[in-house]
């Protein structure tokens, strides 16, 4: 239930919310009901409620590392905790200042080895089935 609102962008680009340019290490997607459920299984390694990405839940998942950006994570995660592909980790929102203007949704990013990477083609590759 996931459509691409916008995709990811080495590559700097003009950001009209924040008059200047920038890149985009991330997948956005507006996601039908607001629910964000957990791609893989991971450990939780942080939970923010606020700040530059917003609320922002980031989950160690074995090589990869998940930001899940632009969300109200559950009020129960803790660092540590154990999560299930599935398992629903938070709800889409309006809290990252730099894509207001792009109304509730999810700011997806991945890095593995410490280096930010396309999750839409990290996932087609593996046959996760993101996308639109």
């Amino acid at each position: 239930g996931a459509k691409l609102l916008r995709g990811y962008a080495a590559a700097p680009g003009w950001n009209e919310a924040l008059g200047l340019w920038e890149s985009h290490p991330a997948v956005d997607y507006r996601l039908t009901g607001g629910e964000v459920l957990c791609l893989l299984p991971g450990t939780v390694r942080s939970v923010e409620r606020a700040g530059a990405l917003g609320g922002c839940l980031e989950v160690a998942c074995g090589e990869a590392l998940l930001r899940y950006a632009s969300i109200e994570p559950r009020e129960d995660l803790l660092p540590g905790d154990v999560l299930e592909a599935g398992e629903a980790i938070g709800i889409a929102n309006v809290s990252m200042p730099g894509e207001s203007g792009a109304g509730a949704h999810l700011h997806l990013e991945l890095i593995v080895d410490g280096e930010s990477l396309d999750f839409a083609a990290w996932a087609e590759r593996r046959s996760l089935g993101a996308g639109d």
